[in-house]
């Protein structure tokens, strides 16, 4: 998979010219790539790569509404960084879905850094953008493709997703493992699942590791303990409590067992329940959508650039985020 970041910073006209000490300063630290073919180029043909541009620019008339004047595209040996500027004159532009008119003043300027790479987090990409903050003394911002669709499910009464808590994130990645999700979704739709009974939930080759699978939804707060009398007599269960300290404390009270025994003389089993986050987030397999947003929000994707329409139909489920960026 790769990556793309687009920047762009209206570029004051007096600024250009420094453009040539951004290349010079950019190349020391980075592998120009077009320049360097140019020179190439240039030598075959017994020329100045210098010479070769200017000729090649004195000659381009320029006509396009948005032409890119000087640039240059650099790598790390990993990303590929291109920084551009536009020379802008009114006329149509291209967005996500249609054409549309943009008027600019004439002869305005545009800066565009973009950066393409396996990674969201490119190296290269921070220091291009502080050398042109200090030599062109403007910062560009993250840019990206607006969508008038978005905006019309916004204005139907649409809302992106709050963003989810520390806790919740940690939970849904413990419930995006599916086995650990099935352990879940049994212990829920029991309604208090005995510890005992824990491994007949899981396929075979798994069993073993039950309680390992158990400690990691109690850490993740998806789960919780509580004691469980059985009676002895017809194996149901009869009360439940916090904890034992509870039961001998009902007992001394004379609390007794439907069938008549004192309950400290049935058997005590540890049960284990769904707690209200647990519940959360695996209704409406909401686990999903939050670690749908934290992907998004990983590459760049603002929460307020998100809506999702989830359907869940008993253990299937898809979702479709509709973004406004990138």
């Amino acid at each position: 998979m790769l990556y793309l970041r687009m920047h762009r910073a209206d570029l004051p006209v007096d600024k250009v010219a420094k453009v040539a000490e951004l290349k010079k300063t950019l190349g020391s630290v980075l592998h120009p790539l077009l320049f360097p073919a140019l020179e190439v180029t240039a030598s075959i043909l017994g020329i100045s790569a210098s010479k070769l541009l200017a000729s090649h620019t004195s000659r381009r008339e320029i006509t396009a509404a948005d032409s890119a004047v000087d640039g240059e595209l650099y790598t790390d040996g990993e990303s590929l960084v291109s920084v551009a500027i536009h020379l802008r004159k009114p006329g149509y532009v291209m967005n996500a879905e249609r054409m549309l008119f943009e008027a600019t003043p004439a002869n305005s300027y545009r800066l565009e850094v973009n950066a393409v790479g396996p990674r969201w987090e490119s190296s290269a990409v921070v220091p291009v953008l502080d050398s042109v903050e200090r030599i062109l003394e403007v910062r560009p911002t993250p840019y990206y493709y607006r969508s008038d669709r978005f905006q019309e499910l916004k204005s139907e009464g649409r809302e992106s997703p709050g963003k989810p808590s520390l806790e919740e994130v940690q939970a849904s990645e413990i419930l995006g493992n599916k086995i650990v999700r099935g352990l879940a979704l049994a212990i829920k739709s029991s309604g208090g699942l005995l510890l005992n009974d824990i491994a007949k939930q899981l396929p075979p080759d798994s069993r073993e590791g039950s309680h390992k699978l158990v400690e990691q939804l109690k850490i993740a707060r998806v789960v919780d303990s509580e004691i469980v009398i059985v009676c002895s007599k017809t194996q149901s269960q009869v009360t439940r409590a916090a904890n034992r300290e509870l039961i001998n404390e009902l007992s001394l009270r004379g609390l007794k067992c439907a069938c008549g025994r004192p309950l400290i003389d049935e058997r005590v089993e540890e049960a284990l329940t769904v707690t209200d986050l647990g519940r959360a987030l695996l209704d409406k397999a909401r686990w999903f959508t939050v670690l749908l947003m934290q992907e998004l929000e990983r590459v760049g994707v603002l929460p307020d650039a998100i809506l999702i329409e989830q359907t869940v139909e008993a253990m299937n489920w898809t979702a479709c985020p509709t973004l406004a960026e990138n």
